[in-house]
């Protein structure tokens, strides 16, 4: 099996497969997990499978794709990606499958869409395999925004790829299924447990249902893991909770029978289209896109946002931001495997940075504000945390007076750990930031640009920040490397293991 880039945890396959103990899904839960819809796209990549051609294909998600462990219990524990492969290369012996895996363990799906062209590096593949769960999840409509949004990035990268949306079981299903906080007080009657399964693993407003109604307004395969096993749980209520114990390990990741049912709902999705249809129907799929595929039209209301502007910069990409620099140098280091972590270093107290955040107001925001304008949103900063030789700085927003429109609480940052790694860290500087106008009629500015002329308001910056390096030091040192910035998501604790997990493997 030829693996590319593997961003999450590889696991050795053996036994061979056909030793597998999982039995497969019923044909008609097969079909309930993934309904048939005219996806032209993937009917041309079981095509290429046939025609023993080269084929790509590029997993990008949560911890659900890059798996946790490899054994467990005595199980065969290999990730769906691996299994998915190995089951296609089995039905198409001649098959010559590439696959790439990008799982970043506590992405949030706007994090996955917000930072998806440093994430998932593959431009060209035939198919990409997108996952989200619950993390950090903004809500039904939240998430479907996120999800069309990343698939029209996705087809625009590579316009002649399929997708796939894979749903996971809802994280408060399998919580409530196995009597977990904040569940562990409901009985193990029939009665709770039929009440659980409407409400909370079969409702239509969870992240699985967001999955399943955009596949089918797009015509894109999904797959939906509650469904492969909704037979089942409503048919045998007083099993509930040992068949989602049998797939899952805890409230989120797939065990080794979890990760088996993935791996059969998707190679059942795109051998289908092998078994359907002509050869020279399948071939004209290959040329044939449907009508706007690249132009993903929302489902969803758009949500009430001030702006548009969703910020994720890494490496290169931070210099776009920085003013001046002075005592700050952007450097690239090495780390022992000799994998390349760029970022903005400073060693000398008193160093200081000026980055400049222009958010792109939304046009409709403009034309209804009055003579007085304000946004409020978070700018998140990822810099290095160490258990040896790093400093501190301070955050704070410049005034009106420097030339800068917004205001913010100052903070100080702490580069130091106890832990004996080194990762990066993502915390936040909560901005407001000040527009307005000269009378009704004028255009809407930065507050410190008002009376200033077109020219030079355009090129004021509405919010800068400074960051100074400070000479204190709970380390007994005084270095401070920023990494990334990131703005337009919600940034919370689990997404910096995500930040974490991608600078393990020279992303960040």
């Amino acid at each position: 099996m030829p693996i590319g880039s593997y961003i999450g945890r590889s696991c050795p396959i053996v036994p061979p497969l056909q030793e597998v103990v999982f039995p497969r899904p019923s044909i008609s839960a097969l079909e309930s997990a993934v309904p048939l819809v005219d996806d032209r796209p993937l009917a041309c990549l079981a095509d290429k499978l046939l025609r023993s051609e080269p084929v790509r294909i590029v997993f990008y998600g949560s911890s659900v794709t890059a798996g946790i462990r490899c054994n467990h219990k005595r199980q065969r524990s290999v990730n769906f990606p691996q299994q998915t492969v190995q089951l296609l290369e089995q039905i198409f012996p001649r098959s010559n499958v590439t696959i790439d895996v990008y799982g970043y363990p506590g992405a949030s799906p706007s994090f996955l869409r917000a930072c998806h062209s440093t994430l998932m590096r593959t431009d060209a593949a035939d198919l990409y395999v997108i996952e989200m769960t619950d993390n950090l999840a903004d809500g039904y409509s939240g998430v479907g925004q996120s999800v069309e949004a990343l698939m029209s990035s996705v087809q625009q990268r590579a316009p002649n790829a399929a997708l796939a949306l894979l749903a996971p079981i809802p994280q408060r299903c399998v919580r409530a299924l196995k009597r977990m906080k904040p569940f562990q007080h409901v009985p193990k009657d029939d009665a709770s447990t039929l009440r659980i399964l409407r409400e909370d693993c079969f409702s239509n407003n969870t992240v699985a249902a967001s999955f399943e109604d955009v596949g089918a307004a797009h015509s894109v395969t999904t797959i939906s893991a509650r469904h492969l096993i909704r037979e089942e749980l409503f048919d045998k209520p007083a099993a509930a909770t040992a068949t989602i114990g049998r797939l899952h390990y805890d409230a989120v990741h797939p065990n080794g029978a979890g990760n088996w049912e993935l791996a059969v709902a998707l190679e059942h999705a795109i051998t289908r289209y092998a078994r359907a249809g002509s050869s020279s129907q399948r071939r004209s799929a290959c040329s044939v896109r449907p009508a706007g595929a690249l132009e993903i039209a929302n489902i969803f209301a758009p949500r009430k946002r001030t702006t548009d502007a969703m910020v994720c910069a890494v490496g290169e990409e931070l210099r776009q931001y920085v003013l001046r620099a002075s005592g700050w140098t952007y450097i690239v280091e090495r780390n022992a495997q000799g994998l390349p972590k760029p970022g903005y270093i400073a060693v000398e107290p008193g160093s200081i940075m000026d980055l400049c955040y222009r958010p792109e107001l939304k046009k409709e925001s403009m034309a209804t504000a009055g003579l007085h304008y304000q946004v409020t949103v978070a700018w998140s900063l990822g810099y290095l945390m160490s258990y040896e030789h790093m400093g501190q700085m301070r955050g704070e927003c410049l005034s009106q007076v420097q030339g800068s429109s917004c205001t913010c609480g100052s903070r100080v940052f702490n580069a130091h750990w106890r832990l004996p790694v080194s990762q990066p860290h993502v915390s936040r500087l909560k901005l407001q930031i000040h527009y307005g106008r000269k009378d009704a009629t004028g255009l809407l500015v930065p507050r410190a640009a008002i009376g200033a002329d077109a020219a030079a308001a355009a090129s004021m910056c509405p919010c800068i920040i400074r960051l100074t390096l400070l000479n204190e030091t709970s380390s007994n040192g005084k270095k401070f490397k920023l990494v990334s910035l990131m703005s337009g998501f919600y940034t919370g604790t689990i997404v910096s293991d995500a930040v974490g997990w991608a600078a393990r493997y020279d992303l960040m």
